[in-house]
């Protein structure tokens, strides 16, 4: 599938089940009458149609995360922590289906929006995007992956010895669709899982490691729908050691150029006087961010001419990582930081 959005037709989903009005061009009111007794349910005015794309997928996948459809079929509800999350998801429904913000019942986590008649058509849109093979869309499917991580993903930090243990969805045991479209979307995009499952909680976690897996996300903008995780990560990267493997011309460079001893240089800028005898000697090539970055400022080299001299690296001296892109991303985020 190549196309980046597809249409639903919300009259063709009420039709045969409620009362339609036309507004306008656009726009229709659904309701229908009470028999016998009682009030009539609430009507609403929404748009015929509505364009499924990239923030409708976001959103739909958020929703699935942290949203509630309740069971008595007369409300549906969203709860987050992030305040980003509320805003995103209540400027949806607003902006989507002409919801008025005063419909909405707001809380300090959660929003509830009222009303049966909207409350089982979102079902039912919830339904057919599940039903859509939209994961053969790259922008699709990297907004379904995006909105879901936003709401349940996760990024475990070892604290005490500062490193990413994995990333992971959780999920319910009994989220199966869910689940299995989450797991196509990953396979997609090449990011390599485990899946764990634990009865006595009956949770279950979708989950990966390795650096090579956790740019690909980066790559992705998985983050991106919620700035506390998008932080996290970006902090974890600051504090991670990041070993640069440099051009051996470009060491003699970042050792010779000032015409100093090394012992010296190494005592002016405190980097270890065996580290620059290691390098000296060619018995590495990789130098530590901190002491890379005094060196480049040392010798006044341009920051574009240094990057430019990084052949790969290594996260905690373990994964070596050769992606150019890879390496830019680090190296910008080491030096802006």
């Amino acid at each position: 599938m190549n196309s980046t959005k597809f249409q639903i037709n919300i009259v063709d989903l009420v039709k045969d089940k409620y009362l339609i009005e036309n507004v306008s061009d656009e726009f229709v009111k659904i309701y229908y009458k009470t028999k016998g007794r009682g009030n009539d349910p609430k009507p609403f005015i929404l748009p015929k149609t509505v364009i499924v794309d990239k923030e409708f997928i976001e959103a739909v996948s958020m929703y699935l995360g942290d949203g509630k459809l309740s069971k008595d079929l007369h409300h549906l509800e969203f709860t987050s922590i992030d305040k980003d999350m509320l805003k995103f998801m209540s400027d949806f429904f607003e902006k989507r289906f002409n919801l008025n913000p005063s419909e909405f019942t707001k809380r300090v986590y959660s929003f509830q929006i009222n009303g049966k008649i909207f409350r089982i058509l979102f079902e039912k849109i919830i339904n057919i995007i599940f039903d859509y093979k939209f994961y053969q869309n790259l922008n699709l499917r990297r907004a379904f992956l995006r909105g879901l991580f936003a709401a349940e993903g996760n990024i475990a930090i070892n604290r005490k010895e500062n490193y990413i243990v994995y990333m992971q969805y959780c999920l319910n045991i009994n989220e199966d669709r869910i689940a299995n479209l989450l797991m196509k979307c990953l396979e997609l995009e090449a990011i390599s899982y485990v899946v764990k499952k634990t009865q006595k909680d009956h949770s279950m976690s979708i989950r990966w490691t390795n650096w090579k897996n956790y740019f690909k996300c980066w790559k992705i903008g998985l983050f991106d729908l919620n700035q506390r995780k998008r932080n996290l990560f970006l902090h974890k990267i600051n504090k991670t050691k990041f070993f640069f493997k440099v051009k051996e011309e470009f060491i003699r460079r970042l050792l010779d150029s000032s015409g100093l001893p090394h012992r010296q240089i190494g005592l002016k800028l405190g980097i270890r006087p065996e580290t620059l005898c290691v390098l000296n000697k060619y018995r590495t090539k990789h130098i530590d961010w901190n002491d890379f970055s005094k060196l480049i400022q040392f010798n006044r080299i341009d920051l574009k001419e240094a990057r430019a001299n990084i052949l790969a690296l290594r996260a905690n001296r373990v994964t070596q990582i050769n992606d150019k892109q890879f390496i830019d991303f680090i190296f910008d985020v080491k030096n802006y930081c």
